[in-house]
């Protein structure tokens, strides 16, 4: 059955060939039609690409239909590898944001310092918590962007208030404690053994 299909296939590009349809300005027959999706065949002898959900048929570069992700996000779809090519600056999401994750789509920024998250932001007092995250803008600002940088989640921003509110305590806790011992050293009582 299987190798039917693949004769079925072939014959199928040669007529598609023949005719001219997807066909490349250069004639290339030989390469196969819709890579990344499932070829489907008609009665009046043309074939069409099906796609899975997120990809949609598009136009490949030899101007044949394959199945593509319009939504890349900050970059683009790269036919070769199947995947979005993220712009600089911005990587692939990672499973924090599961539907950007799933789609392939490039949306999280890679932030280098407070001063650039600020300017390319435009708004006052966003910072870079920890380099090639997305920057810290506060929970009003959440999931705001700009085509130059992104701000945090509305998790992550509290996740990222929790970890500083954390780390102010620890920093301030042994001073809190050695003045109460202090304090309370004169109330203590003296027992001899």
């Amino acid at each position: 059955a299987r190798k039917s299909n693949s004769s079925a296939l072939a014959v199928q590009e040669a007529n598609l060939s023949k005719h001219g349809a997807n066909s490349s300005a250069e004639g290339n027959a030989s390469q196969p039609m819709c890579k990344h999706g499932v070829l489907r065949h008609s009665l009046q002898d043309n074939a069409t690409c099906a796609c899975t959900w997120p990809r949609v048929p598009t136009l490949n570069a030899d101007n044949r239909t394959d199945c593509a992700l319009t939504q890349c996000g900050h970059g683009n779809y790269s036919f070769e590898s199947g995947r979005c090519n993220c712009s600089e600056g911005w990587r692939h999401a990672g499973p924090s944001s599961p539907w950007e994750f799933f789609n392939g789509r490039c949306t999280q920024y890679q932030c280098q310092s407070d001063a650039l998250c600020d300017e390319l932001l435009g708004i006052a007092g966003a910072t870079c918590p920890v380099a090639g995250w997305n920057c810290d803008c506060g929970l009003y600002y959440s999931m705001f962007g700009t085509a130059s940088a992104q701000c945090m989640y509305p998790w992550w921003a509290l996740a990222s208030k929790a970890t500083k509110g954390f780390w102010a305590m620890f920093r301030s806790l042994w001073y809190i404690a050695l003045v109460v011992s202090v304090a309370l050293l004169p109330f203590g009582k003296n027992v001899r053994g």
